[in-house]
């Protein structure tokens, strides 16, 4: 067959190194931009995830005051930064349960601590008013002991709490790695619910 050695002549051809440069460079930025998002999305999780804690450890304290009809107070206290140990932010929370009979107040189960990096802000918190601050002399944290302030919410045996009802009640938790990140949980001082907002 003549002609049979022009068959392949209009055949595919390659790739350019320019070409492959080019797509190599929007492949990049595509990658560095999705990464920054994705970035800020995860770091926006740990926001979250820590005021879902705390609403959990305000629905437990009530919880068990409405069932042991005791007093139970969940105190916001104040602690040493692992990153930085002279600065001192609220970021521990401690449940405790009166005993009439003992008459004192009694752990109940072990504190627990918001996610590193994020602490709740007194300047946004009216919860933190240093005024209303209480003094601890008996926190534990790791091996060492320390004095602490604390924001106290006491739920009594009616599910009723120790907070103003005539104000609002806030407590703004914030992510010292990621700037403008931050949670405001608002709690109802007559019923102890809770409820959250974004800037």
């Amino acid at each position: 067959m003549k002609g049979g050695s022009h068959r392949f002549s209009g055949g595919r051809r390659g790739f350019t190194l320019v070409e492959l440069l080019a797509v190599i460079v929007v492949v990049g930025l595509l990658l560095g931009l999705g990464t920054g998002g994705l970035l800020r999305v995860l770091r926006g999780r740990n926001t979250t995830a820590a005021a879902n804690m705390t609403m959990q450890q305000i629905a437990l304290a009530q919880q068990t005051a409405l069932s042991s009809s005791r007093r139970v107070k969940l105190e916001v206290i104040e602690l040493p930064d692992p990153s930085e140990p002279a600065v001192k932010v609220f970021r521990m929370l401690r449940t405790q349960v009166f005993h009439p009979r003992d008459r004192r107040w009694l752990p109940q189960g072990a504190p627990v601590y918001l996610p590193q990096g994020v602490k709740a802000d007194p300047d946004r918190s009216t919860l933190l008013d240093a005024n209303r601050l209480t003094p601890l002399t008996d926190v534990k944290a790791g091996d060492a002991v320390y004095e602490a302030r604390a924001a106290v919410i006491t739920f009594y045996a009616n599910g009723r709490t120790s907070l103003d009802p005539n104000g609002k009640q806030t407590l703004t938790l914030e992510d010292s790695h990621n700037a403008g990140d931050s949670i405001t949980i608002q709690i109802d001082p007559v019923s102890g619910r809770t409820r959250t907002f974004r800037p």
